[in-house]
């Protein structure tokens, strides 16, 4: 009741627009239940001649419920991907940067040597 008599659009994000549209998809869903039982009434006892009505029923639910259709979509692929590709862990190989400025400081200061024993020994 209180649904149907607001004003306008309750502001984005806001409670009042999340229990407006649990609101509306309870409605869509009861008019889909519905059909449902008027088309499962209709329908004939074979299975072969019910299949086609089926398909029909299942293609009008998916056009009218999007939220809760079966199909996957291309983000839904792309997130099973990930995700498969994301289970398995991978080892990278770290090696601390403190090594890597020990060795260079350990060069530096062997060139360093070198560099006064040669300049020191005709010195003497």
């Amino acid at each position: 009741m209180w649904y149907d008599k607001y004003p306008g659009v309750p502001p984005r994000g806001s409670p009042l627009e999340t229990a407006f549209v649990f609101v509306s998809m309870k409605r869509q869903m009861a008019q889909v239940m519905g059909i449902r039982a008027l088309v499962q009434s209709t329908l004939p006892e074979d299975k072969e001649s019910s299949d086609p009505a089926v398909k029909a029923f299942q293609a009008y639910c998916d056009a009218a419920m999007p939220a809760t259709s079966t199909k996957e979509t291309e983000v839904d692929v792309a997130k099973k991907r990930l995700m498969e590709f994301v289970k398995h862990p991978v080892s990278i190989d770290l090696k601390p940067i403190w090594g890597a400025k020990m060795a260079d400081a350990n060069q530096r200061v062997a060139a360093m040597r070198r560099s006064v024993r040669k300049h020191t020994v005709g010195i003497s």
